[in-house]
């Protein structure tokens, strides 16, 4: 559940079990999140940083709103074992020139290149494995801590039944079968129709007294409620 009016200003939002501050609330279908166990990890400069699971962003879809996590405020990193041959490693370092690397792990080395939107399929050397963490493109430090941010951005969408159950009075209901059902009731809510821009992630980010509940019911339902 997101309140944007709750006390204090910055809430805990719980999605899919994981927990995260909201930093920022936009006009009604984005949000700007803070992993604070991330935050941590980076603050102490700690390698665990490099076992954030990329898959906790990866919030399910309903039948009555969906989310859209834009891939490029993700760095992609080669985390790679260290414990190889004398051959294995020169040859590692041969395939990763010009990849800049980060070798102050007890047990991994990373590569990485900025700018890096895409991996091709097959293309993650053996020995290696394929991570993603949310960074900041603004800062000038060569400094990979320094680089990396525990925040994310969030897009949601508002689907075209749920805004309409919503302008009758009603609340949006999916189960488990991510079927749609309109629970009519009487409130008097107003949804702004507006399509994610999702190539704005760097647009004004206003806060806003819009609320988001993600209500369990029993059994296999959720309620959505968008106030």
């Amino acid at each position: 559940m997101l309140d944007c009016n709750a006390k204090p200003c910055n809430p805990t939002l719980e999605l899919v079990g994981k927990l995260y501050n909201t930093v920022e609330v936009g006009d009604t279908d984005v949000v700007m999140l803070s992993d604070p166990i991330l935050n941590d990890h980076l603050q102490n400069r700690s390698c665990d940083s490099f076992n954030w699971n990329s898959s906790s962003t990866s919030f399910p879809n309903s039948s009555s709103i969906s989310f859209e996590v834009p891939s490029f405020q993700f760095l992609f990193l080669f985390k790679c074992d260290k414990n190889l041959s004398h051959y294995s490693r020169r040859k590692m370092d041969s395939y990763f020139k010009g990849y800049r690397s980060y070798s102050n792990c007890r047990n991994f080395t990373l590569y990485y290149k900025e700018n890096q939107d895409t991996i091709a399929h097959g293309r993650v050397p053996k020995d290696c494995s394929l991570i993603q963490l949310p960074f900041d493109n603004t800062t000038k430090s060569n400094d990979l801590f320094e680089r990396l941010t525990p925040q994310i951005v969030i897009f949601w969408k508002v689907s075209k039944e749920c805004s309409d159950c919503h302008n009758r009075g009603g609340q949006c209901q999916s189960n488990s079968n991510n079927s749609f059902k309109c629970l009519e009731g009487k409130q008097n809510v107003i949804i702004e129709k507006r399509k994610p821009d999702i190539n704005g992630i760097t647009r004004k980010i206003n806060k806003s007294s819009s609320k988001v509940k993600l209500i369990p019911i029993t059994g296999e339902y959720f309620l959505l409620t968008i106030l």
